[in-house]
């Protein structure tokens, strides 16, 4: 049997190295001893400026869009260490490019450089003439407004003493390039003179190219910026502060997005980790920090870090004025990490309901929880989080935590009360170790504890914890499993506790999964049937034991779903039987699957995963999007106690793909998420091309085919149909849909719709009129927050003078 050593030896691939964007390719080349230091120097310079003379193994493997500054200053660094004649290859493209055409910024500030002929052509002036524009808002706010000092003068270099700005034709999926020049002679600050190398063209990037010139310029201005005050700051720093610049120098554009996954979906990772795309999602950091202390705090950080190439040291020198810490600070940052996506309650980050969900070790919403170690452990600065959900079974919460005595622990505690989450510390004595009780538990829906590893170095570090409940020692019924697709009721059925004889059971429903539940019924039996749903809406139930009197706590989550359909079960299944290989990882990889299923639409019932070896792991259900994998849609975790195929059962939500009230997509992932450097995954020899692996930075093609399966119910409901009665010249489109807060309806035509009278109201999905929703003039673009009490799919209408428009919404609270 094959084992992966034989695939390295021919693809030179190894388990713990898994990135592959062309950089971490080539340093991967060089660390095995396949191309010399100088061939991975050239070979870095050619895939950020002229991937075409890249050798054929490197070519067709750009990092997603970021920025190309570190690799510039790495270059920088390397090129003394390279022979004369590497050095004679690389120097052209660490100069200033020679273009014949010039035009000065309105402002005053930017001398732009650009061409109409060759490779570096620009489509037209009026080109030049926006990203002059959006250079002189960037030295407005950075400069200006904010405060930081001008990047030092190049003197004459390029013409006169205005910043130089370069559009060229970049060969990397990058979006600038801030390049370093001459250090400044006789100062004790690492000052450095800069020029700008940006993108003659923005296609097929994140934000359109009006957007993504808006965020370059935001961005490497700011580069160029912290080169005045030292150009050996930490660029795990650099990046998050210049991507945090994008966003407060372009508000609207919201570029940033793109990387808030790379950041929620792995908060065990080091603040400091440098992935290629980590940095760019922790610029929730410099987020929480100006938004907390204003932009004073960000400035005053990089003054210090001018006589200091240490961020964390500077900012706690900097916070200490403000009679705070970093330690502080920074483990209530990770409690603002918990309030986002649904949980956004809009007192913690302001654009918190558009970010992603953190990702959670744990999920518990019944009791006891016995001693538990965390699947992933955070590196030094990063965080665990765990959900503990009330059963309302009434009592005193007791919990436990034990940290790893060689690490630096906070241990954040998040209530949620009233619809707003309040964070407290976890009271630790010697060794890390605790104990809390929450005397008044049944005042909470949820809570969440957030153990934060403060350790400014080393490694990961473990912890254990534990829940348990006082007061009530009764036990919960076991197994509840909801009946789908019965027209107007869905049946529910469960076991009893494993011991003691209950005298009745009491079930609970919500329109949301975890809660708050409410009660709607009672049942003598181990079995209910609930008439009173309706029709494609998802509902999610617990149901408790009574003791005479004496009431447990609650069952498992089952979620259900009424309505006419039926289904048969099948597997989805795109290896071919034989486990040849096994693969694994680090911490952050991620290892799936994408599933095209013959018809739809499609119920998640399963999945299914080829342990090489035993232990816990995370399993995962993600979106598609093209042929890209992108959003968590579900995630639970089960353990292995013995080799070979597991199941995972998804029977606590309704995930259906390929219908439009629930997910329209015809595609979807399934990722297998290791729990430790040596679990591994049976993978098979055939190359189905739907096998992906994550390494931190990209999703990137596997050749071969992951052993995950996914078990489906081939449904034939077909949901709810949206229709549209408006004129051929005018188009309305929603975004975010699903929502959880607010939505943004935008309006393009040629028409004049503008200035119309109209309103927009909202329907459930029986054609029920719930509310008007806005009335008045029509704009381009409308943000709506409609007031709705659950989940599930409704109804926009939006009429005006020129037609009616028709378009479902889902809404998650």
């Amino acid at each position: 049997m094959k084992i992966l050593a034989l695939l390295v030896s021919t693809l030179i691939l190894t388990s713990s190295v898994l990135g592959e964007t062309v950089f971490e390719r080539i340093d991967k080349f060089y660390r095995s001893g396949a191309i010399s230091y100088d061939e991975m120097v050239l070979y870095k310079t050619y895939a950020l400026f002229a991937p075409e003379k890249l050798p054929l193994e490197f070519q067709g493997k750009y990092d997603p869009a970021g920025c190309g500054t570190p690799v510039a200053l790495e270059i920088r660094r390397c090129i003394s260490n390279v022979s004369p004649e590497i050095a004679e290859l690389i120097r052209p493209y660490l100069v200033r490019p020679s273009l014949d055409q010039e035009y000065n910024s309105p402002g005053g500030h930017f001398k732009i450089h650009f061409t109409y002929t060759g490779t570096d052509a620009v489509p037209n002036f009026e080109y030049v003439q926006r990203f002059a524009t959006y250079f002189d808002i960037a030295w407005k706010v950075e400069i200006d407004t904010i405060g930081y000092f001008a990047p030092p003068s190049d003197g004459s270099a390029g013409g006169d003493s205005r910043y130089d700005v370069y559009i060229v034709h970049i060969g990397s999926r990058t979006y600038g390039v801030t390049q370093t020049e001459s250090l400044i002679p006789d100062t004790a600050w690492q000052m450095c003179t800069s020029y700008i190398l940006v993108r003659n063209e923005y296609e097929g990037f994140y934000s359109p190219e009006d957007g993504a010139m808006r965020t370059t310029a935001a961005h490497e201005f700011h580069h160029a910026i912290i080169f005045g005050y030292n150009y050996t700051t930490p660029n795990w720093w650099q990046e998050a502060c210049c991507v945090n610049m994008e966003d407060r120098v372009a508000t609207d554009v919201n570029d940033c997005y793109q990387y808030l996954r790379s950041f929620y979906d792995n908060p065990e990772l080091s603040i400091m980790v440098q992935n290629g795309s980590h940095e760019y999602g922790s610029f929730v950091f410099p987020k929480y920090l100006q938004e907390n202390f204003g932009d004073a705090i960000l400035r005053e950080t990089l003054f210090r870090c001018a006589t200091t190439n240490n961020p964390i040291n500077a900012l706690d020198i900097a916070l200490s004025g403000r009679s705070t810490s970093f330690n502080d600070q920074f483990s209530r940052f990770e409690s603002w990490n918990y309030v986002t996506g649904s949980r956004d309650d809009r007192r913690h980050f302001r654009e918190a309901g558009n970010y992603t969900e953190v990702y959670l070790i744990g999920n518990h919403i019944s009791y006891p929880v016995s001693s538990t170690s965390s699947l992933y452990p955070p590196q030094p600065i990063a965080a665990n989080f765990i959900r503990f959900s009330n059963d309302y079974s009434g009592g005193v919460l007791h919990l436990y935590f034990d940290g790893d005595d060689a690490a630096n622990w906070r241990v954040k505690v998040v209530k949620k009360l009233g619809g707003i989450y309040f964070d407290s510390d976890f009271p630790l004595g010697a060794g890390y170790s605790g104990t809390l009780e929450i005397t008044d538990w049944s005042r909470y829906p949820e809570l969440a504890l957030i153990p934060v590893n403060l350790s400014r170095t080393g490694s990961t570090a473990n912890f254990v914890y534990s829940a348990t409940l006082s007061g009530t020692a009764y036990l919960p019924p076991r197994n509840l499993l909801a009946t789908f697709w019965q027209p107007s009721n869905i049946p529910l059925n469960w076991d009893p506790p494993q011991s003691g004889i209950p005298s009745g059971y009491n079930i609970y429903r919500s329109d949301t999964s975890g809660g708050t539940y409410s009660l709607i019924g009672t049942s003598s039996s181990t079995s209910y049937v609930d008439s009173t749903v309706i029709n494609g809406r998802i509902y999610y139930y617990v149901v408790s034991a009574n003791y005479s009197g004496n009431e447990s706590g609650y069952s498992n989550q089952a979620a259900g779903i009424a309505g006419a359909g039926s289904g048969a079960l099948d597997t989805l299944i795109v290896d071919n039987g034989t486990g040849g290989i096994y693969f694994g990882g680090s911490s952050g990889i991620r290892l799936a699957n994408i599933f095209m299923p013959s018809s739809l639409p499609v119920r998640i019932v399963g999945l299914q995963f080829n342990l090489y070896n035993t232990g816990q792991f995370g399993a995962e259900i993600r979106k598609v999007e093209g042929s890209t994998i992108t959003d968590i849609v579900w995630q639970g975790s089960a353990n292995a106690s013995t080799p070979g195929w597991i199941t995972v059962p998804v029977s606590d939500e309704v995930i259906i793909f390929g219908s439009p009230s629930f997910i329209p997509d015809s595609s979807f992932a399934v990722a297998f998420k290791p729990s430790t450097d040596e679990q591994r995954l049976w993978a098979s020899n055939n190359n189905s091309g739907l096998s992906f692996y994550w390494g931190g930075s990209a999703w990137v093609s596997f050749p071969g085919t992951f052993m995950i399966r996914a078990i489906v119910e081939f449904t034939t409901y077909l949901g709810i149909q949206e229709t549209s009665r408006v004129p051929d010249d005018f188009s309305v489109s929603i975004s975010p849909n699903p929502f959880n807060s607010g939505f943004s309806i935008r309006i393009a035509g040629k028409t004049g719709l503008t200035g119309e009278n109209a309103k927009a109201e909202l329907y459930d999905i029986c054609g029920h009129r719930i509310s008007w929703v806005w009335q008045g003039k029509l704009d381009y673009v409308l943000n709506l927050r409609p007031n709705l009490s659950s989940s599930g799919v409704y109804l926009l209408k939006l009429s005006t003078g020129k037609g009616v428009y028709w378009k479902k919404i889902i809404y998650l609270r």
